[in-house]
């Protein structure tokens, strides 16, 4: 191992041991302040990436205990039909009585 009066700098020892470079105190580069930043900047983001841990919710589903008849279900969707439909249809059948109406 190296010790500091050997003529080694601080970071050729930590790279020696570890593998990876260390900075070193008044030795760093111009952009190392920025660094701590950046890397929890970068942290931040990676973990936004993530997608979401949602529980899981164990849903059991039966069949139904009344079924509908193809009856019933026709009535049902002409229902949700006229719902969807008729305001949308109603106004444009009667645009050009809201346009010339004074506001």
């Amino acid at each position: 191992m190296a010790r500091p009066g050997d003529g080694v700098t601080a970071v050729t020892a930590v790279t020696a041991v570890t593998g990876r470079a260390a900075a070193v105190r008044g030795a760093a580069s111009p952009c190392a302040s920025a660094m701590p930043g950046l890397q929890r900047g970068s942290r931040l983001l990676a973990t936004l990436l993530q997608p979401l841990r949602v529980p899981r919710a164990y849903v059991r589903s039966k069949p139904p205990e009344h079924p509908l008849s193809p009856a019933e279900q026709v009535i049902a969707f002409s229902i949700m039909f006229a719902c969807f439909m008729l305001p949308p249809a109603w106004i444009l059948r009667n645009i050009e009585h809201y346009k010339s109406r004074p506001e």
